[in-house]
């Protein structure tokens, strides 16, 4: 996938896939986030687990796929985000499979700090705007959280929503 923005385009590789979900994370997977590549692969893996499906997800169209390519800019880091506070608590995912449903690539986003992380990360800071990721994920039906708050009280509301159909 090459990134482009408006002043240099970088690329960030992706490996051959089969299809790409985006996720809304479970507060409980996030704090794997923090280790190392391989604690950020089990993390992945374990998005798709029964016990996450309170949580939505959604399988991108191969134009919603070629939109995460336009997400990304490269401009003077006055005008990035991305370069936040330390808190990474990655609520969001993209996540591409390859045809053995095993996950190649991820991006973790974190809207409460603005930092991006890449799985596998070949680049060592991914800039974005954060209003471009928010954009995606909401028109995406996915919902975004500024704190951990907002989190909460959405998890709590699908939990009593779920009781309810019972």
């Amino acid at each position: 996938m090459s990134c482009k923005g408006s002043t240099e385009h970088y690329d960030w590789k992706v490996s051959k896939y089969k299809y790409v979900k985006a996720y809304v994370i479970p507060d409980h997977l996030a704090c794997l986030c923090f280790v190392d590549e391989m604690r950020k692969k089990e993390f992945i893996a374990r998005l798709d687990s029964t016990q996450n499906k309170l949580l939505p997800d959604k399988i991108l169209s191969e134009k919603q796929i070629r939109e995460i390519e336009t997400l990304f800019t490269k401009t003077s880091e006055d005008d990035m985000y991305g370069m936040g506070a330390d808190c990474f608590n990655p609520r969001h995912a993209i996540v591409y499979y390859d045809d053995q449903h095993r996950p190649t690539n991820a991006l973790l986003v974190c809207f409460e700090c603005g930092r991006i992380e890449a799985f596998p990360n070949t680049q060592e800071n991914l800039n974005f705007y954060t209003d471009n990721f928010r954009s995606f994920f909401e028109k995406l039906g996915l919902p975004v959280f500024d704190n951990p708050i907002e989190y909460e009280a959405y998890i709590d509301s699908l939990k009593t929503l779920k009781k309810t159909k019972k």
